[in-house]
């Protein structure tokens, strides 16, 4: 008797042990999917007008920006 009642308590265990894994496997996958997307943000735009008499007299590329030069100074060759 005392051997048949430790099996089914054993079975019990081994039974509610799964039941909460699945479960808890279930939350997990859940939460994984209901996490926020990462996206990059889009690089912002901006304008570039000159004045009258200005002109762009370099621009320099670099790794975060890209640089106008601008001058207004008018020299001939």
């Amino acid at each position: 008797m005392k051997s048949q009642a430790s099996l089914w308590r054993g079975l019990a265990l081994v039974s509610v042990s799964v039941g909460v894994l699945l479960v808890a496997s279930k939350l997990g996958k859940t939460h994984q999917r209901m996490a926020p997307k990462r996206t990059s943000v889009p690089p912002q735009q901006s304008t570039l007008a000159l004045k009258e008499g200005q002109t762009i007299v370099a621009v320099s590329d670099a790794a975060h920006a890209l640089c106008f030069y601008i001058g207004n100074d008018a020299h001939e060759a």
